[in-house]
């Protein structure tokens, strides 16, 4: 009798271990790939998925998830908050960026600070938005070489910018692809969806707010 509540006890563990979705693995046990550049500079998740943004041993989704961040705080109106998990860029490759996930700030989200992953991995730059505290974007990370774009000349006037992925870094630089159409003074969409691939600095992990010290080019 003994062993059959034993036996019964194990399979009912054995059950409600099966029935428990997936953990992510420790950390601690993963080995992470690091970076072959390095890069210096603050950026906010765009991620609005209730289940987060997950942060990854290396720079592709085949890469074992080490945690996640909250999703960004929306306002009434589905209108975006400034409050976010913010990450320190330490590196990139092919479209994802090391980071170091640094947590949200209270003053901006009015909030304690929700439970998240605090360390380093890769996250898509395709999920992080930076405001960019320059008007000039460059063909190299460099003010010295050709400018890509500027968003003061009078042909970028009238373009509605759509979405923003970040591709590379450089130091304090990022290189981002632009997608954005082009309107009339009537605001009527002129032609389908462009993209433009500039390198800028000056940029600023929040939303609504700038940030002091930074080298901008304009």
């Amino acid at each position: 009798m003994r062993n059959m509540l034993v036996s019964c006890a194990v399979s009912a563990a054995m059950l409600a271990a099966l029935a428990m979705p997936p953990q992510p693995a420790s950390a601690k046990s993963i080995a992470i790939v690091k970076p072959t550049n390095a890069c210096n500079f603050l950026v906010m998740s765009l991620e609005r998925d209730p289940a987060g943004l997950n942060v990854r041993a290396g720079p592709s989704t085949k890469y074992a998830v080490l945690g996640t961040v909250p999703p960004i705080v929306e306002s009434e109106g589905g209108m975006t908050s400034v409050a976010g998990p913010q990450f320190q860029v330490l590196g990139s490759r092919k479209g994802w960026l090391y980071v170091e996930s640094i947590g949200e700030e209270s003053d901006f989200t009015g909030k304690p600070e929700r439970p998240m992953y605090k360390g380093r991995g890769w996250i898509s730059g395709k999920k992080v938005f930076a405001n960019i505290q320059s008007t000039k974007g460059f063909v190299k990370p460099s003010a010295k070489s050709a400018i890509a774009l500027n968003w003061d000349d009078a042909k970028w006037v009238s373009a509605q910018v759509q979405d923003r992925h970040i591709l590379a870094c450089q130091g304090v630089w990022a290189q981002f692809q632009t997608f954005y159409k082009t309107l009339d003074r009537t605001g009527k969409v002129l032609g389908k969806e462009a993209s433009v691939t500039a390198w800028f600095r000056g940029l600023c992990g929040h939303f609504e707010t700038t940030c002091d010290g930074l080298v901008s080019d304009y």
